[in-house]
């Protein structure tokens, strides 16, 4: 009987690697080499639980359609130069990003626009 509750352990840690599963010896020996191996940014996603990674893309989904929001407003003044675009690209921070929505949707030009996101980065 213990070799079965000893794979059924197994098997709980390996279906949510996370801590508070690794509950006996081989569970926190295989939690301490799986996170190891989650420092590395390649490997990381691959164990990242479904949920943890649908989320992330979400974020990245919802920051990307505020870059894209932006870029919209922006157009009105004419062509976007492309210091504007990477520094749009490069921004990372989702309320960054929904300040400079506001931003783009208030301001008279091209220039005031940049004016802003440079003095208040």
């Amino acid at each position: 009987m213990g070799g079965n509750e000893e794979i059924g352990r197994m098997l709980r840690y390996m279906k949510e690697s996370r801590e508070e599963n690794a509950t006996d010896e081989a569970t926190k020996r295989m939690h301490g080499y799986t996170e190891r191996i989650k420092i590395r940014p390649e490997v990381r996603r691959s164990y990242m639980l479904w949920e943890e990674y649908v989320e992330e893309w979400k974020e990245e989904g919802r920051e990307e359609g505020l870059r894209q929001a932006i870029q919209d407003l922006l157009e009105r003044h004419g062509n976007i130069p492309g210091r504007v675009i990477k520094r749009l690209q490069e921004e990372n921070d989702f309320q960054i990003l929904r300040s400079w929505l506001q931003l783009a949707a208030g301001a008279e030009s091209m220039e005031d626009f940049e004016l802003e996101i440079t003095t208040n980065a």
